[in-house]
């Protein structure tokens, strides 16, 4: 049986039986070229055998699978991925640390950013904007040589990390119906008070108004002006 390449015209003889039918692939072994030589073709004597080529082994094929065993499979293709569930870890715990921070320190992010303490009173959380705060307050009256007298201590405490001027203490008569009755400043011994320091103050009113009811004590950088 004679084999010619049709790539370069070389021809090959080789044995009938080699080439069962319907053919299989061969290789010229002068040019390389490969094609499919079918078992039908007539002979002539003629050069050397060509190499033969073995058809490729057929792939397998995949059995079909029903859709829950498929996602199934296709999540086992995919396999665990340790970065995406250390990604989402750290976005929770950046926001988690956020919200911590805006809730804990936001009398600082008030003094800087006034606006915000809307926001916080919103959300009934109590804002210091000035960064000062009164403590232990106590309001008492007595009689001195048979004039009645208001007493008011107190301290005013830095609740910040930085350290601040102390403004002077506004202090507000009021009755029962809130009503001004009367109204003055104390100048505090202090100007400024270091991080988590505090200081006293003391003030005495004479003859106080007998409809007071209570004293609201604020600071005068805290009073809103018309």
């Amino acid at each position: 049986m004679i084999l010619t390449c049709p790539s370069c015209g070389t021809r090959y003889q080789t044995e009938r039986s080699r080439i069962a039918p319907p053919g299989l692939n061969v290789r010229c072994a002068k040019c390389l070229e490969v094609w499919f030589q079918a078992a039908s073709d007539s002979d002539v004597e003629l050069d050397p055998d060509p190499i033969v080529v073995p058809p490729p082994a057929p792939r397998p094929m995949r059995a079909a699978i029903s859709g829950e065993e498929e996602r199934e499979d296709e999540g086992d293709e995919r396999g665990f991925r340790p970065s995406l569930l250390f990604g989402w870890l750290a976005l929770f715990l950046f926001i988690g640390g956020f919200i911590w921070a805006a809730v804990n320190y936001r009398n600082e992010i008030a003094s800087f950013w006034p606006q915000s303490a809307s926001f916080y009173t919103l959300l009934h959380l109590p804002v210091n904007t000035v960064g000062l705060s009164f403590a232990d307050v106590t309001q008492d009256q007595d009689v001195e040589g048979g004039e009645p007298y208001l007493h008011i201590t107190g301290r005013v405490e830095n609740v910040t990390t930085r350290e601040l001027p102390v403004p002077e203490i506004y202090i507000s008569l009021r009755d029962f119906e809130e009503r001004e009755l009367y109204a003055w400043t104390v100048i505090p011994d202090a100007r400024t008070l270091q991080p988590g320091q505090s200081m006293p103050f003391v003030t005495r009113l004479p003859n106080p108004p007998p409809e007071t009811r209570r004293a609201d004590i604020r600071f005068v950088a805290t009073i809103a002006r018309p």
